[in-house]
């Protein structure tokens, strides 16, 4: 409900609401409008503002709509996606376009297959995102987007407009209607605040996002990618690290999108899911990948890919639910938390909520520890680094502390895993088990290749991935591909 009236003087009476009138044309006053007249002096400025904006900005109209739809998506302004989507489809936006544009999860990739966007709209695409999520813009992300806009105007520039205007009006376009959203969320303009941006699908269905209840206090996000032409496709299902969220799997799954159902999700307390009120073990974060499964219909995934935290907990899912997969992926993980591993974790969530810069503190140390290779573009000053520290520092402090026990003191040995392990993966037809490391990953793959051992048999194998640190899906892609591929269809 909108948290303050709207005002709408009639034609005559308010000079500020006619000056706006004359903007909007034959729509007249909108929510929007009815809401800032509460206040005539913001409402006159602010017309005169984002009227210059619109109708008086060089940008290609398709790259103006892009950024203004691209901040609704991020901020879950649904008013103002509503009102600039037909204005979007007017300046060239195609629905695949759209549904591009507002797929706020997929962040790393920038070229998927399929991508419907130009290179100047990709560009446009990660200016917006990086200027919106984390206010400085690196510098790789500015002089692409200054490239772009210079050779378009090398094709096309009757006005002889310069780049340096286009990069200002670009910048002022993302900060005004960020200004925009955060009003229209903020006072709950024409009833919007809580509704789902309405983004449109593709034909091909490419992505559909799911809020999917656990119990009374837990809603996890999923997205499925379905494969475009066989609904019966195999259903691969990724479980994300701690601090993570679904755009972790972006640079891999474009590869897979070809042969199999892809599955994400948000696990508690990360993302686009609720944080829970009770801390998080591994077992029970097994049991919600059974939750996403049950809730999908999926009897049987062909797979279950899991990295660090997820890696335990595709574990544990394999123990208690070993008829439900057909491969299990294990990257970066241990099968029992290291004795050192509680006052670690303590020492962890200590530090994020020590002050309000502890999550960026912890995102340094982090992705430091995650990829040790001097100069990653990962860690702190690479180019990549802006991403990962965006996932970090936008993890709730809360879902972050009900999260870390999970890997303070779980032992899935003791829940019977080799046993199970060792009986599936001898079936006929049954379990196969991949376990792959990092090189550079510490203690790790020894770790894993120890555990290969000892469950035995033809079905389990270790795999090391060169060069790469504790998340290979972000540092070494195609190697990481290069090992998973050929096993997902062994």
């Amino acid at each position: 409900m909108p948290r303050i009236p709207y005002i709408f003087p009639e034609p005559g009476e308010d000079p500020v609401a006619d000056r706006i009138r004359q903007r909007r044309g034959p729509r007249g006053l909108s929510s929007l409008d009815g809401t800032l007249l509460n206040a005539p002096n913001i409402a006159d400025s602010w017309n005169t503002f984002i009227g210059t904006l619109r109708n008086n900005n060089s940008l290609p109209s398709d790259i103006r709509e892009l950024l203004i739809l691209r901040i609704a998506a991020l901020n879950g302004a649904a008013f103002e996606w509503i009102q600039h989507e037909h204005i979007g489809r007017a300046a060239g936006l195609t629905t695949a376009h759209l549904f591009r544009i507002g797929d706020v999860s997929n962040i790393i990739s920038t070229a998927p297959p399929l991508d419907p966007l130009t290179s100047l709209q990709r560009a446009a695409l990660a200016f917006v995102d990086a200027s919106t999520r984390l206010i400085r813009v690196p510098d790789e992300i500015f002089t692409t987007l200054k490239a772009e806009l210079e050779s378009s105007l090398k094709t096309h520039n009757p006005d002889n407009v310069t780049v340096e205007r286009q990069i200002v009006e670009a910048t002022t376009t993302v900060g005004a209607y960020n200004l925009v959203s955060r009003f229209l969320v903020a006072l709950d303009v024409d009833d919007r605040a809580s509704q789902h941006v309405p983004v449109p699908t593709t034909p091909h269905a490419l992505y559909q996002h799911y809020s999917i209840d656990i119990d009374r206090s837990v809603t996890l996000h999923a997205k499925v990618r379905f494969h475009p032409t066989n609904p019966k496709a195999p259903a691969l299902l990724f479980i994300n690290s701690i601090l993570t969220n679904i755009s972790l799997w972006s640079s891999v799954l474009p590869a897979l999108t070809t042969t199999y159902t892809l599955i994400t999700f948000d696990q508690r307390g990360h993302g686009g899911s609720s944080s829970p009120r009770t801390d998080s073990t591994i077992p029970r974060l097994a049991q919600d990948v059974a939750c996403i499964l049950d809730y999908l219909q999926i009897k049987q995934a062909h797979g279950v890919i899991g990295v660090s935290q997820g890696g335990a907990t595709a574990l544990s899912f394999a123990v208690q639910y070993p008829t439900r997969l057909r491969r299990l992926v294990v990257c970066d993980t241990q099968a029992a938390s290291p004795v050192d591993n509680r006052a670690a974790w303590a020492e962890r969530i200590a530090l994020a909520v020590r002050d309000e810069n502890g999550m960026d503190t912890l995102a340094e140390l982090t992705t430091a520890r995650w990829f040790p290779t001097p100069g990653s573009p990962f860690i702190k000053g690479g180019k990549h680094f802006p991403i990962l520290r965006d996932m970090i520092v936008g993890t709730p402090v809360q879902g972050f502390v009900r999260s870390a026990p999970a890997l303070q003191s779980y032992d899935l040995r003791a829940d019977g895993l080799i046993q199970t392990l060792k009986a599936e993966s001898r079936k006929e037809d049954g379990m196969r088990i991949l376990l792959l490391a990092g090189e550079l990953d510490g203690k790790l793959p020894a770790g894993l290749k120890a555990l290969r051992d000892e469950i035995g048999g033809d079905h389990v194998e270790f795999q090391e991935i060169q060069g790469s640190g504790h998340l290979p899906m972000l540092d070494q892609p195609e190697r990481w591909l290069g090992v998973v591929e050929p096993f997902l269809r062994s």
